[in-house]
């Protein structure tokens, strides 16, 4: 099944969702790694593959979104206070504020920091003469939402676990492939 049914995640949104949830945790690991590395041309290397891949982020999101509001979302277990109902809800608009604002964030930082974005070697993003006070901003608005993200994955992690394995309810099983 392609589209979602309010019981389950048809299986493009499934795909679109653990695609971008590898690409996106892989960029925050690496981030926080290569920011802390000295000078070298591996540490450019992963700069230059970390900029490539969130554009690819920030080129997916819309698709995401156009297809998130074409498609009914599961409901959750009735059973849930409502409460707890609003605070996935408002989590998972934060991650999807994050989506848009974490990689905006890193390209305005290169686009006004005088750094081009190689896509691979395949084509290049020019960048204009550095405007140290918007990238500066910028550079401090992608660290911030670099912790912002984190722990709101981890609240969406551990929200998906406690359903499985505390209510034992079909939350986490619908968002999983092979899963009805």
């Amino acid at each position: 099944m392609l589209k979602n049914t309010l019981n389950s995640y048809g299986s493009l949104t499934k795909f679109i969702h653990w695609l971008m949830a590898l690409i996106i945790i892989s960029l925050i690991a690496v981030g926080f790694f290569m920011a802390d590395m000295e000078n070298s041309d591996q540490k450019w290397f992963l700069y230059g593959t970390h900029k490539a891949f969130g554009i690819i982020v920030l080129s997916l999101i819309p698709l995401r979104i156009i297809w998130r509001l074409m498609n009914p979302q599961p409901t959750l277990p009735k059973s849930l206070p409502n409460w707890q109902k609003k605070a996935a809800n408002a989590n998972i608009l934060f991650l999807y504020l994050c989506m848009v604002a974490m990689p905006l964030s890193g390209f305005i930082m290169s686009f006004f920091g005088n750094h081009p974005i190689s896509m691979f070697g395949i084509f290049t993003i020019p960048a204009i003469e550095r405007v140290p006070a918007i990238s500066g901003f910028a550079h401090e608005t992608h660290e911030i939402l670099a912790l912002a993200i984190t722990a709101s994955i981890s609240l969406h992690i551990l929200g998906a676990l406690h359903h499985h394995f505390t209510k034992h309810d079909q939350v986490l099983k619908r968002m999983l492939p092979g899963c009805k």
